[in-house]
């Protein structure tokens, strides 16, 4: 039997006009996207920071040694405090950027040009000697879905070196390199609690 109000079908779901200023709206609706926006980082970090964790039964002690003793140095959360671009130098008075690393996988949230929190990029990564390479798996720009870049990094102490980019190529294996600054250069430190 369905219900009817007004002689109507009724599933239960009332829709109330509601009369907001002019402008509200808009702020409402990017308030809702930048809150989505940090609860899908947070979720997408979560699933990978807990992607290792098994059932205690089906776990292997070789298996468990070589995971402890390959924990990448670049694992942790690294906050952006300084970059160049040629002679552009920013020293930045608070990060604009948080970059993690787990297991394999990164995530990046950074500011707009307007200090916005709504930029958004994660996938894989892999290492080899002082070369760093990212796939971008996730995106808030989509053109970046699919991309691979590499940078050389060096790590000193609690600091994190980044020269991009040595190579891009977008998600149809085209190179793209030639689209951006070859001379940008990054300065990022671990996140202390």
């Amino acid at each position: 039997m369905s219900n009817s109000k007004n002689g109507l079908p009724y599933a239960g779901t009332v829709i109330i006009p509601v009369a907001l200023k002019p402008g509200v709206g808009r702020e409402i609706n990017t308030r809702i996207k930048i809150m989505c926006f940090a609860a899908v980082s947070i979720c997408l970090f979560s699933l990978w920071s807990c992607a290792g964790n098994t059932r205690e039964e089906n776990k292997s002690p070789v298996t468990d040694a070589a995971v402890a003793g390959a924990k990448n140095e670049l694992d942790g959360a690294w906050e952006l405090v300084w970059s160049r671009t040629g002679d552009n130098v920013n020293n930045l008075k608070q990060p604009s950027q948080l970059k993690l690393f787990t297991d394999g996988h990164f995530c990046l949230i950074m500011q707009d040009s307007t200090g916005k929190w709504n930029m958004a990029f994660g996938g894989t990564y892999e290492t080899d000697g002082t070369v760093y390479k990212e796939t971008h798996l996730y995106a808030t720009d989509p053109q970046w879905v699919g991309t691979t870049d590499w940078q050389q990094y060096e790590i000193k102490g609690d600091t994190l070196y980044n020269k991009l980019f040595t190579k891009i190529v977008n998600s149809k294996g085209e190179d793209i390199t030639a689209q951006y600054p070859s001379n940008l250069e990054e300065k990022r430190v671990r996140a202390k609690r």
